[in-house]
């Protein structure tokens, strides 16, 4: 199991990606980029980069493993494997 620290990266994340999103700066400027991309949009595809790559981040260190492990230990097994018609057959007899 992986060591989990606090949210506080998570939500440092978050809130940097928050802040940033918000691009009034750039709704006036003509720049292209790559001489046909608006630079609005160069910077949008930029964020979008950053939040895969942040939740990425995020997802990697905070994943609870443990839950996984948890369910596909079961111990009886036999109860998921049973064929549900017969399961209610059997109930209603």
């Amino acid at each position: 199991m992986k060591q989990r620290s606090s949210l506080v990266p998570v939500v440092v994340i978050s809130m940097v990606l928050l802040v940033l999103h918000q691009d009034y700066w750039l709704w006036t400027n003509p720049t292209l980029v790559f001489g046909f991309l608006p630079i609005g949009l160069f910077w949008h595809l930029c964020i979008s980069l950053a939040a895969v790559l942040g939740w990425a981040v995020v997802t990697h260190f905070y994943w609870p493993f443990d839950s996984e492990q948890f369910a596909s230990n079961t111990d009886d097994k036999s109860s998921l494997e049973a064929d549900p018609q017969e399961t209610n057959k059997e109930s209603h007899r």
